[in-house]
């Protein structure tokens, strides 16, 4: 195989890199550029910055995925009554879990939020 490069199995390696609580969730940043929120109701919340999306498990164990741009724009919309329950929910979740990026970020030297900014495509 000419040009391809070979992968090493710890390449393979899916890892924690940086792990948070807060009073309603429990934050995981991946290797694989996931960032995990596990809310206390057994909800979660998975963003994907390579795929530009985001995955709710709603706290009965329903998941839906979601394009980051549309649930974003569910977000700045969220007082429609035509969101479905489930909608519902995961803009408050998303709220929330911006919230509390926002605040990590503000914790953190320039250099870091911007690796942070860049491995999850996020926009507040």
């Amino acid at each position: 195989m000419i040009g391809k490069k070979k992968q090493h199995k710890h390449e393979q390696l899916i890892y924690l890199k940086k792990w948070d609580t807060t009073k309603h969730a429990t934050i995981f940043h991946l290797s694989t550029k996931l960032t995990q929120f596990n809310f206390k109701d057994s909800a979660q919340m998975i963003l994907s910055s390579d795929a530009k999306h985001l995955t709710y498990i709603d706290k009965r164990g329903e998941a839906k995925i979601y394009l980051m741009a549309k649930a974003d724009k569910l977000r700045l919309d969220q007082k429609n009554p035509k969101l479905t329950p489930h909608e519902s929910e995961m803009v408050k979740r998303l709220a929330y879990t911006k919230q509390i990026l926002n605040a990590i970020l503000a914790k953190q030297p320039e250099h870091k939020n911007k690796n942070l900014l860049r491995d999850l495509d996020y926009q507040a």
